[in-house]
């Protein structure tokens, strides 16, 4: 869990970084600003919030209610 606070907080100051870089004018630096982030955030967004498995769907879950799901999808005023 503090894991995940890390890299959300990362993650909010890499945006507030971005925020005053494109602020910059000349070009130049403003490109070269954004390339010196870059390798900072490419590590952060290797890594996601959640781990892997809490994305997975369980679709042959025993405890998955099929019929339920496809009464409520079809007739959703029963």
């Amino acid at each position: 869990m503090i894991d995940n606070e890390e890299r959300i907080k990362t993650a909010i100051e890499i945006m507030q970084e971005i925020d005053k870089i494109v602020l910059i004018e000349d070009s130049g630096k403003r490109d070269y600003e954004l390339k010196k982030l870059k390798d900072k955030t490419f590590e952060y967004s290797q890594s996601t919030v959640c781990e892997k498995s809490e994305l997975e769907f369980p679709l042959t879950n025993k405890s998955f209610k099929w019929f339920s799901i496809a009464k409520m999808v079809l007739f959703p005023k029963l």
